[in-house]
């Protein structure tokens, strides 16, 4: 299949194989959801290859109970209405609370006659406190350069950060990026692990999610989801001499030196960073290991981590070191 025929199965796959209900909410969009748990809306599209169908969309639990276990069933039928597919997947979040919405996804293969899809939500009610609700801000999105990916064509990017603006700390941090078109219809999801997995009460986690397949928008929502630590781990590293400095071609580089000030040896030495615009959006994020990546008590290394053309308009950065 060439790229052109790609590109038009994924366009009629997005606006033709599934009629959205009336209640297609963004997941930012406050408002009383429909009485139960239901999918708000929902689009198809094709892998690169042509030899997958991702499904994806948005589940609201509109019921008074925190609700687990929240599945989605996905029927594949062709033209004539008989079934020639069946996949199921679970909602981004394990536990969706009263009100909250929850993206989904999933990849199931093509089958040769598809057609058309149909969807059914299956949940448990639960009486456990639901997960802590982690902020997510100055959210950006924008089409990288070419040398950032293998790909031929730019990637899409979207970065932003993470706060957890809670009184306990969390674990297992994901993001999930979701795409809405012009009429606030879903037609992308993307998710991903953040590099440090734990947060402390009031720490905070840039992020750089990269979009690898389906349609994308600047109309695009990022939610996270964690669960909730006992305990976080206590880094001895720290940072000193960090400068951002210009580089060629319009870049920036965020450079200096982390030491191991504890007195047990440090593996896997990771930097994490980002810079920021003037109205404290992000405009781009990344990490970098160390050479070496241990550090043994009381030693240092350096560090660099360089940002692209989209780093015009920086106001200011964030830096912190951490262990993988």
């Amino acid at each position: 299949m060439d790229k052109l025929s790609r590109t038009l199965l994924a366009v009629i796959l997005t606006f033709s194989m599934f009629v959205l209900p009336p209640h297609a909410l963004r997941a930012s969009d406050p408002g009383t959801l429909p009485a139960g748990v239901t999918v708000l809306g929902s689009s198809a599209f094709a892998s690169n290859d042509g030899n997958y169908l991702n499904i994806v969309g948005l589940v609201g639990n509109g019921t008074d109970r925190t609700r687990i276990a929240v599945r989605v069933v996905a029927y594949l039928y062709n033209a004539a209405g008989s079934r020639v597919g069946y996949r199921y997947g679970y909602t981004f979040h394990q536990k969706v609370a009263p009100g909250m919405k929850s993206p989904f996804t999933m990849l199931v293969r093509m089958p040769k006659d598809y057609d058309h899809y149909s969807l059914r939500v299956t949940s448990f009610p639960s009486s456990s406190e639901p997960s802590p609700d982690l902020q997510v801000s100055g959210v950006t999105a924008f089409y990288g350069s070419a040398e950032e990916g293998s790909e031929k064509e730019p990637p899409y990017l979207v970065v932003g950060e993470v706060m957890n603006n809670t009184d306990v700390a969390v674990r297992a941090l994901k993001i999930a990026a979701i795409f809405y078109d012009d009429a606030g219809h879903v037609i992308n999801v993307q998710t991903s692990s953040l590099p440090r997995q734990e947060l402390a009460a009031g720490e905070k986690e840039p992020f750089k999610l990269r979009v690898t397949s389906g349609p994308v928008s600047e109309n695009v929502d990022v939610v996270a989801a964690c669960r909730k630590a006992t305990t976080v781990r206590q880094s001895s590293l720290y940072t000193t001499g960090v400068r951002l400095e210009p580089r060629q071609e319009g870049k920036l580089m965020l450079s200096g030196t982390v030491v191991n000030g504890g007195n047990s040896r440090v593996t896997f030495v990771q930097i994490i960073g980002a810079i920021y615009g003037e109205h404290g959006e992000v405009l781009d994020a990344g990490y970098t290991y160390t050479y070496p990546l241990h550090l043994e008590p009381r030693a240092s290394t350096t560090f660099g981590i360089i940002f692209d053309e989209h780093s015009k308009g920086t106001t200011g950065y964030f830096v912190y070191p951490s262990e993988r």
